[in-house]
């Protein structure tokens, strides 16, 4: 039981590794296909005065992060 515990624990570490990962891996002039292809689905979505906000979560340890893509013109 303290094994499956264990590798759950190792997953999830390394699932919000990789997405921490693949965010620092964007860049401005990318569109929103290659954002999704590159980090996957946002946690949340908004739209204001033409532009899309998309705001990703990870965790790092327990510690909670969220990084803000701003999309003006359908490029970040």
């Amino acid at each position: 039981m303290k094994s499956i515990a264990l590798l759950l624990t190792l997953f999830l570490v390394a699932c919000s590794t990789t997405l921490k990962d693949s965010l620092d891996h964007l860049h401005p002039g990318m569109d929103k296909a290659d954002v999704l292809e590159t980090s996957g689905s946002p946690w949340i979505t908004r739209r204001a005065n033409s532009r899309d906000t998309w705001v990703y979560r990870y965790y790092v340890g327990d510690q909670e992060y969220h990084r803000q893509l701003i999309f003006e013109e359908g490029k970040v």
